[in-house]
């Protein structure tokens, strides 16, 4: 189940989509994101599947 502060960063994370269907992420968000699967125990391919 995900924290609060996850669920947040999983609402700020994606910001719109191009015309070609690709997402397009907010940039801070992403570092957050990226950060949190170099945390001890943290699983990259869990956090890719919940964060899409």
């Amino acid at each position: 189940m995900m924290s609060d502060a996850m669920e947040e960063l999983s609402l700020r994370l994606v910001v719109g989509h191009k015309r070609d269907g690709r997402s397009v992420y907010d940039e801070s968000a992403k570092a957050e994101l990226v950060a949190a699967c170099g945390k001890p125990g943290a699983s990259v391919s869990r956090l890719a599947r919940e964060y899409g």
